[in-house]
């Protein structure tokens, strides 16, 4: 299954994931897996978990944490974080323009060249669907923005409402290059369905 991601990676300039929640940490070990070793430079946006939370995962998988650059999302909202070397805090998931701020600055002075919400969907918890549509068609549009690789993960079975998160997907359907749908209970070579 990691040449097949990796493949899909290198051919694809905007790439949604739909991951069930059973198996999901699995799953994303092994996309970020495949995303390092073809990008000099990843910035991996914190959605759902913290980023020492990331770290806390990255480290035993040998993924070689130094090609990250990260913004946390939600550590500032438990408590106040100093900035550090390869992370930005946002103040909150629902800043979204924030976000969009901390992400341009990312691919601008970091080099940043992809770019993994993990997990986009987890944004419904905290912003209206408009918002984060909105959201999400900037990121396609803005000069520096547009021109870096992306990849939405999208978990199913979240706590998200399930016609909301439909909506969300089908709405990023229309401008992906690819959607993938990685379902548990199959083998790997089967487990990968693309639209």
């Amino acid at each position: 299954m990691n040449d097949k991601i990796a493949d899909l990676i290198n051919e694809n300039k905007f790439i949604v994931f739909l991951i069930n929640e059973v198996g999901y940490p699995d799953r994303i070990r092994r996309i970020v897996s495949a995303a390092e070793k073809h990008h000099k430079r990843v910035c991996y946006v914190c959605l759902s978990t913290t980023y020492e939370d990331v770290l806390a995962w990255m480290r035993p998988a040998n993924i070689t944490i130094d090609k990250f650059f990260f913004i946390d999302t939600l550590s500032s909202h438990y408590e106040e974080k100093l900035p550090c070397e390869n992370c930005f805090f946002v103040s909150s998931p629902s800043s979204l323009d924030e976000i969009r701020e901390s992400l341009s600055s990312a691919i601008k002075e970091k080099g940043c060249e992809m770019v993994i919400f993990d997990a986009i969907s987890s944004l419904l918890e905290y912003s209206d669907l408009f918002s984060i549509l909105k959201f999400t068609h900037s990121l396609m549009t803005e000069n520096k923005c547009a021109e870096t690789r992306k990849m939405y993960l999208v978990v199913r079975e979240d706590v998200i409402p399930e016609n909301e998160s439909r909506r969300l997907v089908t709405d990023l359907e229309m401008f992906a290059d690819k959607v993938v749908d990685i379902r548990n209970g199959q083998t790997d070579r089967n487990i990968l369905t693309e639209r």
